[in-house]
């Protein structure tokens, strides 16, 4: 797992799939992150929406990543449903989720949800 944690920071992506067997709320984590910081939010999101069908618990890791997908996507669509799952969940809104909320719809043109999460 290391290795994945490792290849996703230096860029190496494709190297870090690969790597990608061991797959725990970690290593799901650890590619979404490298997803996002290559810019690569549709990939992220595909990755959750993967994780959710093949049965892997996002944590709230996992959900404020993808939150930040959306709010960079400004996709206030896929952002609500994430939120729903949240809501649905039992993950903990804490300080980091509820500020990724307020982040998504913000840079998603919904100041009104976005204030309610404020």
């Amino acid at each position: 797992m290391l290795s994945t944690l490792h290849s996703s920071n230096y860029g190496e992506l494709e190297h870090a799939g690969k790597l990608f067997d061991e797959r725990t709320v970690v290593s799901w984590n650890a590619m979404m992150g490298g997803y996002n910081q290559r810019g690569w939010f549709c990939e992220a999101l595909y990755l959750f929406n993967f994780m959710r069908e093949g049965l892997q618990k996002p944590d709230g890791v996992t959900v404020a990543m993808v939150l930040s997908s959306c709010a960079n996507l400004g996709a206030l669509g896929e952002g609500r449903l994430v939120h729903n799952y949240l809501e649905a969940s039992d993950v903990n809104m804490d300080l980091v989720i509820g500020n990724a909320l307020m982040d998504m719809y913000a840079k998603c043109d919904s100041l009104e949800d976005s204030s309610k999460k404020f």
